[in-house]
């Protein structure tokens, strides 16, 4: 087992266009995998409550036991993946996944569901921030942070082939042969991501390069934002935290009830609602892109330009209040707006913000806390979703996301100014590679 590097002494750095293309493609199609592994379920809801008869509500509860698992064993992971060797934890955690999704085609009861789905939430919440350990240990700081935006397409990529693989399923087969085919796919990427990792590894240790260590920097870094805990509080992480919370809420919850929102709504097949659901991530993929753009040459600033997303957001659910019940393609282009705009929300709070720790050494630390309650938003949304829907109807639903919509842009241009005085101070350290700086204008 690779030990964990020493302060002293970096860890060297992939070396060589191949092998930083091998490096990120292993992680790419490692990531995406998990996505396959929890939104089939999601994807699969509308035809589950039709074959099996269960209510909303218990598929509810089914689907927020996976995000209360994932969220709370985040914290968990974010904190083994700074003192563990990440490796290992990556695949261990997909390996689990693949097993639970294997046995939730056997499935018989909600309840049984619930445990297994819960289990599975557990598992996949080793692989994320153990991964960003890994990306900020092995590349430098440019490769990671262009990583991090790359690794942000999962999300559509993974989120389109789970829809399209569910609804090819589902008009052929029958909703349990979707877990069986994810479960037998996950299996052969964990082996893939062992044995792929473990030789770039070598490969790196012979022909990396070592980066000049900064003794400096962790004394100044103290000095200038007062430690870890007080430079957590001077970084507005509370308000932070808040947004990742909110945004989760709808990012998540969103794309769990579009295909039953417009099976229910205009009276459409289970199969046609999931297939025409797979047009949000093809759209979720110009988020990605459009808020690094926005980010790096107009916003600056990852907390400002989560607040133009949030404002995004308010419009296009204000709009769905008002005219999406008379079209189902304007719903579906307003539903597609929101996902992206949170999707954009995400790639900046839970892919780059943490990246501002690095010298702290708390890369993972942070990426665990912030996609933890990312999660835990998740989990309130899938379940709460259902209820209120079963209880008031989807016009009292659209009304309560842009509430939550509301309150991810009050908490984001509060913290705003304490975030960015904050990475002016981080950024005026030694950099830890001094090939590798960035100009103001392209800090992340």
């Amino acid at each position: 087992m690779t030990t964990v590097s020493k302060q002293s002494e970096p860890p060297l750095k992939v070396n060589g266009t191949m092998d930083t293309l091998c490096f990120f493609w292993i992680c790419w199609l490692t990531y995406f995998c998990t996505y396959l592994g929890r939104l089939n379920f999601s994807a699969s809801m509308a035809e589950i409550i039709t074959a099996e008869g269960f209510t909303k509500s218990q598929l509810g509860l089914v689907g927020s036991g996976l995000f209360f698992a994932y969220g709370l064993g985040q914290l968990v992971s974010g904190f083994l993946g700074d003192v563990l060797n990440p490796k290992y934890l990556v695949f261990g955690g997909i390996t689990a996944s693949s097993l639970m999704n294997l046995m939730m085609g056997f499935a018989a009861s909600p309840g049984m569901m619930a445990v297994l789905w819960s289990l599975n939430g557990l598992a996949q919440a080793m692989v994320w921030s153990p991964m960003v350990r890994i990306l900020s240990d092995r590349m430098t700081h440019a490769q990671c942070v262009k990583t991090c935006v790359n690794m942000a397409t999962t999300t559509p990529a993974g989120t389109l082939c789970a829809f399209l693989l569910c609804s090819a399923v589902i008009a052929l087969s029958h909703w349990r042969m979707v877990f069986y085919l994810t479960g037998g796919f996950m299996l052969a990427i964990s082996l893939l991501w062992l044995v792929g990792i473990t030789r770039l590894e070598k490969r790196i240790q012979k022909n990396g390069v070592r980066e000049p260590a900064s003794v400096s920097a962790p004394s100044q870094l103290k000095a200038k934002t007062g430690g870890f805990v007080k430079a957590v509080l001077a970084s507005g992480l509370l308000l932070i935290s808040a947004a990742a919370l909110l945004h989760g809420i709808l990012k998540d919850g969103v794309v769990t009830w579009t295909p039953t929102y417009l099976t229910e709504m205009f009276q459409v097949d289970s199969a046609i609602s999931i297939a025409v659901t797979t047009l949000i991530p093809v759209v979720n993929l110009a988020g990605v892109y459009l808020a690094n753009f926005l980010n790096s040459k107009v916003f600056r600033g990852e907390i400002s330009t989560s607040a133009f997303f949030f404002a995004v957001t308010v419009a296009a659910l204000l709009a769905l209040n008002i005219w999406g019940s008379h079209s189902m393609a304007l719903s579906l282009v307003l539903l597609s707006i929101t996902s992206s705009a949170m999707l954009a929300i995400n790639t900046m709070v839970v892919n780059l913000a943490p990246l501002r720790y690095h010298r702290m050494g708390k890369v993972s630390t942070i990426t665990g806390i912030l996609n933890s309650l990312t999660y835990v938003g998740s989990a309130i949304s899938i379940y709460g979703i259902g209820v209120l829907s079963d209880q008031f109807g989807w016009a009292a639903t659209q009304y309560a996301w842009m509430a939550i919509a509301l309150l991810g842009l009050a908490a984001c241009l509060l913290v705003r100014r304490p975030w960015q005085r904050f990475c002016t101070a981080s950024a005026s350290l030694p950099n830890p590679n001094p090939t590798d700086s960035i100009s103001s204008s392209e800090q992340l």
